[in-house]
């Protein structure tokens, strides 16, 4: 069951409880406090707030919806042009929403979701994701993963997750891979999309992919450090000129 908390009382509770420090003493709570936090949020070193509380839903014990891990993670996001480290978070690739575990008050903590198109990007188990407002190609607004990038290309990645429902209950990866050349989005799929994407440079980057015994070019079934060995070194040919 969904509850949100009226920004102001939340506001009021946790800077006068947890970090007291704040003044608050100009603070009209029924007015204009969305300015206000603007104008505080950075001074205290405390958490960014303005979202609500929710449930978080585990339906499977086998498998579970979050990137790489189930387990609240510390790392740094950057919420509304402020830059939070050290944040407990969870990254749901089934709803693509971004979880803080929030401190409702100094003995207790609750999953709750940040205005996720003011989140403009986290780093979360060595991964670096953006918030894209406009999506990419067939891929709606939300976060994306920054797997390679470069002067003029960069290598891009929805990362999914489906829930499948047959004997039993799991979460099933279902990422999608993008090319950014030259301000110019295309989906990499397999061999030939990426070929068509760098034409100029194809037998040297055939010549690449031997030595480094790379056969497949399907994004799913090739190591992502392959792929950014290969993006690499097309960025290389590129530079060269």
């Amino acid at each position: 069951m969904k509850f949100e908390l009226p920004l102001y009382i939340f506001i009021f509770t946790i800077l006068t409880q947890v970090w007291g420090q704040v003044a608050i003493s100009d603070l009209d709570l029924l007015k204009e406090t969305r300015e206000w936090y603007n104008r505080e949020a950075n001074k205290s070193g405390s958490y960014p707030f303005l979202g609500k509380y929710i449930d978080v839903a585990r339906q499977t014990s086998s498998t579970h919806q979050f990137y790489r891990s189930k387990f609240w993670t510390p790392s740094r996001i950057t919420f509304k042009g402020h830059t939070y480290d050290s944040l407990p978070i969870l990254y749901d690739l089934d709803t693509d929403i971004l979880l803080i575990n929030y401190p409702v008050s100094a003995a207790l903590n609750a999953p709750a979701v940040l205005e996720q198109s003011q989140i403009s990007s986290f780093e979360l188990h060595d991964g670096t994701f953006r918030y894209h407002p406009k999506g990419i190609l067939d891929s709606d607004p939300g976060f994306f993963e920054e797997l390679f990038a470069g002067n003029n290309i960069s290598l891009i990645v929805k990362r999914q997750k489906s829930l499948e429902t047959t004997e039993t209950v799991n979460y099933l990866q279902d990422d999608k891979y993008y090319i950014l050349a030259f301000q110019e989005y295309k989906r990499f799929r397999n061999r030939s999309s990426f070929f068509s994407s760098f034409k100029k440079y194809k037998a040297q980057l055939k010549r690449r992919l031997k030595d480094k015994k790379i056969r497949a070019l399907k994004p799913r079934e090739v190591n992502d450090r392959n792929l950014i060995f290969l993006f690499s070194e097309t960025q290389r040919l590129i530079s060269d000129e």
